[in-house]
């Protein structure tokens, strides 16, 4: 999986989670059967979100791990290269 695609799914299970949890915590009542069910959806959201980004969220370079931070980073901090390098793909074409 590409870093980007990485960066995305993770991004979007977390916020998926997150959005799902806070709308089941505000709107249901405790103790019914889809609070339970929103409970149980937000934490498998937001392991899965946790998960792909710690196995695929890997500089396509050295392979070291970009989980922490990886929204922020631009250089990998092991091989200082850049990680999106839009010069290398129109280059490609040419």
């Amino acid at each position: 999986m590409k870093l980007s695609t990485a960066k995305a799914t993770t991004l979007g299970l977390l916020l998926a989670g997150l959005a799902i949890g806070l709308t089941g915590q505000f709107t249901l009542d405790e103790g019914t059967q889809m609070y339970v069910v929103t409970e149980v959806l937000t934490l498998v959201l937001l392991a899965g979100g946790i998960a792909v980004g710690a196995i695929w969220a890997r500089c396509p370079y050295c392979g070291k791990s970009l989980f922490m931070n990886m929204l922020k980073w631009k250089n990998c901090p092991r091989c200082n290269r850049a990680l999106t390098d839009k010069t290398a793909k129109s280059a490609k074409r040419k």
